[in-house]
């Protein structure tokens, strides 16, 4: 079924996703208000649990609902989904966690005075407006744990590197573009990478193993190198 919103003729939509799910568009990637109301419309969700239910997937202003397809409930919990979908954001307050995560400010190969240069700052510029910001974790992706966060200034957006490097220590906190980064272990990378934390931000042995999920909001701050020692200590003990 397809709606459209008359002010901004932004397509909205729910439509079947393969056999076993239905994505649900509320609008643009880069409308905070739909990306508002895919939030809430998957915390709504989660909190019901309907029969056929079993997750939610929230990225940017989409939502894919994973369901039981051999549930005799199904078209219970289509029409829920449709019925939900219609709700306004606003009727539901969103519930999210905030997260403060410690940043060594400093670049990978010098990626922190590439940005410095591209962006016509000193490298504690960039530092001190990038720790500024609040972020929100929009989608996992790419590695288990790795989160896509919208919300880096726009004075600090950068291109991604010519050659991805083929190993990217975990922890390093990267911008591209109009996002930001923490890589949750050691992998290939093309990301800008201006710090990193001490924090581990992906666990397999723990539950939940990744520190962020989608909806999250994330504020960073920055540590100097006896601090991130220290954090390393006590994150061991």
């Amino acid at each position: 079924m397809w709606r459209v919103y008359d002010e901004r003729r932004c397509v909205v939509y729910i439509a079947p996703f393969g056999d076993s799910a239905m994505r649900v568009c509320f609008g643009a990637a880069d409308d905070s208000e739909a990306r508002l109301a895919a939030e809430t419309f998957s915390e709504r969700l989660d909190a019901m649990r309907p029969a056929g239910y079993v997750e939610c997937v929230t990225a940017y202003a989409t939502v894919t609902v994973h369901v039981d397809a051999s549930s005799p409930e199904i078209d219970k919990l289509l029409a829920i989904i449709q019925a939900e979908s219609d709700r306004p954001a606003a009727s539901i307050p969103g519930h999210f966690r905030v997260h403060r995560i410690p940043v060594l400010y400093g670049g990978l190969e010098d990626d922190l005075s590439f940005v410095a240069s591209k962006t016509g700052h000193t490298p504690a510029e960039v530092a001190q407006k990038h720790a500024s910001a609040e972020y929100v974790v929009e989608l996992i992706g790419f590695l288990p744990g790795f989160a896509y966060l919208s919300g880096l200034p726009a004075e600090l957006s950068v291109p991604r590197i010519a050659t991805p490097r083929a190993r990217v220590p975990a922890g390093s906190v990267g911008i591209m573009s109009a996002q930001c980064c923490v890589y949750p272990v050691r992998s290939p990378g093309g990301w800008r990478i201006i710090g990193r934390t001490p924090m581990r931000m992906f666990d397999p042995n723990a539950d939940p193993p990744a520190i962020l999920s989608a909806g999250d909001r994330v504020q960073f701050f920055p540590i100097d190198e006896d601090q991130f020692e220290q954090y390393q200590h006590d994150d061991r003990s």
